[in-house]
């Protein structure tokens, strides 16, 4: 076997091919690891996932059920201010219907208290000799006592 320079050109040839898949098989040997890891991980995340999400809608569904209760007591709000605001409104026209309704003859009253001061005053004023003039300062006229 006698070795040409062809066949020690070839054999050069294989021994850096050897080579070079020596250096490649390593990393792909730890990027086929690194698979197996990642589809572990995944593998374990799809098991802990499912009774997360599991738990996680049953709680959706109870916050939905109590949201639903919130909108029942902010409707019901919502009606009790409606009513609050009516009796409010009736009060105020209560108010002005006494005014009206009371106030007149309270007014008519004072008015005729006021005038019966003056006319014993005037019975006092005429005996003492004031000549039964009116002092004007003390007049009250109807006018003055009547809301407009």
């Amino acid at each position: 076997m006698t070795l040409t320079l062809g066949g020690i050109a070839g054999l050069l040839a294989a021994i850096a091919l050897l080579i070079l898949v020596g250096f490649l098989a390593v990393p792909l040997y730890k990027l086929g690891k690194l698979f197996d890891a990642m589809k572990e991980t995944v593998d374990e995340l799809g098991e802990e996932s499912v009774p997360i999400l599991t738990e996680l809608q049953g709680t959706v569904q109870a916050t939905n059920v109590e949201l639903t209760k919130v909108a029942v007591v902010t409707d019901d709000a919502s009606k009790l201010s409606g009513s609050v605001s009516t009796i409010a409104e009736n009060g105020a026209q209560l108010s002005n219907l006494l005014t009206t309704s009371i106030g007149g003859p309270i007014i008519r009253v004072t008015a005729f208290v006021q005038g019966l001061k003056m006319a014993a005053g005037k019975r006092r004023g005429s005996s003492s000799g004031s000549g039964g003039r009116r002092d004007r300062a003390t007049t009250v006229q109807r006018s003055d006592l009547e809301t407009r």
